[in-house]
């Protein structure tokens, strides 16, 4: 009875033999032998350091013993030589990639710096603490205030149609739907229904300008309610202000503060704002079409 065989070359051996010791490599990565060599190091130093560290500080006097043993310095020493590769990472030392190579020279220097951490360990081990921490703290408060910057973004883009991303497609967008495009009822809806004046006996609202310099045509804008005579009569409470629609919230009440209501947004055209002092009762209104240190471009939008 013949059996079926399949023949293999010496190239077909060949092949898989590259193939393997190619497997192999990707396999062998991780230098195993470089770690446990690192982490004898480590311990050993630590013995070491401890040791010395006990012997070094060792009181003549018995009487005055502090409850240190040279178990407990032993311990604190591998403890302190456990976190050497940290000191080294923040000192951007290159020690570990040397170890990594079999470097002689990296080698001393590595037991060096664990049997000092050992010999210094309390020290040592604050030292590092600390520095980690300073690091963690400067990172969390980097993210603050990055976060406030994004913060200070949104509320800068909340215009026309919610919040959005300030670029030059959404300003293209923007300038292409003007108002003479809009439904008549959403063209001023406030014009009119607020007294129609910018002033009554006794307050006055005002808008202050300011051109965002990262997008050209949008102001910032802060709209103040203040007395006329704060001597005769105090603003007080709260104010509230009705913008456009088209803002999202539209409507927005204010404390007064140091007898001012003052709301900051940011805006591309122009508007009737509407105002009411609770307090009082009474009502404002100002269009910013009639303002006449606002740009002709902004007014006609």
């Amino acid at each position: 009875m013949k059996t079926d065989t399949i023949p293999i070359t010496k190239d077909s051996l060949k092949a898989l033999l590259e193939i393997s010791k190619k497997y192999t490599a990707q396999n062998q990565s991780f230098d195993w032998v470089s770690f446990w060599a690192i982490i004898a190091f480590i311990i050993v130093s630590g013995v070491i350091g401890g040791c010395v560290n006990y012997y070094y500080n060792l009181k003549k006097d018995s009487e005055s013993d502090d409850g240190n043993t040279l178990f407990r310095s032993v311990i604190v020493g591998i403890g302190a030589s456990i976190i050497v590769p940290i000191f080294l990472e923040i000192t951007q030392s290159r020690i570990l990639d040397g170890l990594q190579n079999h470097k002689l020279n990296d080698c001393i220097l590595f037991i060096s710096f664990c049997v000092l951490a050992a010999i210094t360990s309390t020290r040592f081990i604050s030292s590092v603490s600390d520095s980690v921490l300073n690091r963690i703290s400067k990172a969390e408060d980097t993210a603050k205030e990055a976060k406030q910057k994004a913060d200070t973004l949104v509320k800068a883009t909340e215009q026309r149609g919610g919040t959005q991303k300030i670029t030059e497609t959404t300003k293209q967008i923007i300038e292409a739907s003007s108002i003479e495009n809009k439904p008549d009822d959403l063209d001023d809806p406030c014009k009119g229904k607020f007294g129609g004046s910018r002033e009554d006996e006794n307050f006055k609202i005002s808008v202050d300008k300011i051109a965002d310099p990262s997008i050209k045509g949008w102001y910032n804008l802060t709209y103040k309610v203040f007395a006329k005579d704060p001597s005769k009569v105090k603003l007080e409470g709260q104010v509230r202000f009705h913008l456009h629609p088209t803002f999202k919230p539209d409507v927005e009440t204010v404390d007064v503060v140091n007898g001012v209501a003052k709301l900051k947004r940011v805006a591309w055209g122009a508007f009737t704002i509407g105002v009411e002092i609770l307090s009082t009762g009474a009502k404002l209104e100002l269009d910013l079409g009639d303002e006449p240190d606002l740009p002709d471009d902004f007014k006609k939008r």
